[in-house]
């Protein structure tokens, strides 16, 4: 009897262990979901540092034509190793299908930044495919006040901004 009762408790906390091992898996899982929204952001604010960078040095240097070229050139290729950022290349509509997930690419034609999604239930958008996230680059003008010619533009500011409307979608709320 005695023996029975020992095989009992060990299966009992065996079966316990088990479910608590489960519910820490769901909670990595979710959590290593979320990273991903952490991961995104983070690029997207390097990409913007980089591009702000080059706006900078070129209203220094006077440079009206990488002022116009800011907003269609590749902005992975202001990073110094965008290789080692998850860029993958360039990537055509056509070719979405062969693209790796978690990974960065630039739309030449569309002139747009574009991000596949590693888990695609975690963006809610009204437009397919569902795990492509597209964004485009906005360099912002002004008008110059201390021109002589009132009719000249000056770059004020650049952005990257969302070209596919999309939210996330994120069980944990503080991440946001």
């Amino acid at each position: 009897m005695y023996r029975q009762l020992k095989h009992l408790r060990l299966a009992l906390a065996v079966l316990g262990l088990l479910v608590a091992l489960a519910v820490l898996l769901g909670y990595a899982n979710d959590w290593l979901k979320q990273s991903e929204y952490v991961k995104v952001n983070q690029q997207l604010r390097n990409l913007e540092s980089a591009l702000r960078w080059r706006l900078a040095q070129a209203i220094i240097d006077g440079d009206t034509d990488a002022l116009q070229r800011l907003s269609t050139q590749n902005p992975f290729m202001l990073l110094e190793a965008p290789e080692h950022q998850d860029y993958a290349g360039l990537v055509l509509s056509e070719q979405w299908s062969h693209f790796p997930v978690g990974k960065w690419g630039y739309d030449p034609v569309r002139h747009e930044i574009v991000y596949r999604l590693r888990h695609p239930e975690l963006v809610k958008k009204k437009f397919p495919p569902p795990d492509q996230l597209r964004w485009r680059i906005e360099v912002q003008w002004v008008k110059d006040r201390f021109s002589a010619r009132q009719s000249v533009k000056r770059a004020h500011d650049i952005r990257i901004v969302v070209a596919t409307e999309f939210s996330w979608q994120l069980k944990n709320k503080r991440i946001q």
